[in-house]
């Protein structure tokens, strides 16, 4: 959970977003596109769909072991989320941004990256 605040990621992250290169991440790896933010001074998950489930943490009784709701910070930054029931594989594609909702979806988001 400290992928947010790392100034150094958010950068990398930045300009192979605006590179339109793919920009991928799996279960809570997505707090590392909590803060980036692109060109437009737009956070680059603003209007962007990404798979993550706040109940997953709640079955795996992990909701009080993390430091925020993941799940809920990325829709505050104007994320659009989809996800399927807890302990499935999702992956969701939307442009260049590739995210998966678990560690079930990895050998998916493996598949999906693949260029």
């Amino acid at each position: 959970y400290d992928f947010p605040e790392n100034t150094d990621l958010q950068a990398i992250i930045a300009m192979h977003y605006e590179a339109r290169k793919i920009v991928s991440a799996v279960c809570r790896g997505v707090g590392g596109l909590l803060n980036v933010r692109i060109s437009n001074s737009k956070n680059s998950i603003a209007d962007k769909k990404t798979g993550l489930s706040w109940l997953e943490e709640f079955f795996a009784q992990r909701k009080k072991l993390v430091p925020f709701n993941l799940e809920q910070a990325l829709k505050n930054r104007g994320a659009i989320m989809e996800s399927i029931f807890p302990v499935g594989s999702k992956v969701v594609i939307d442009e260049n941004l590739i995210t998966g909702q678990n560690p079930f979806s990895s050998k998916a988001i493996a598949r999906a990256s693949d260029c």
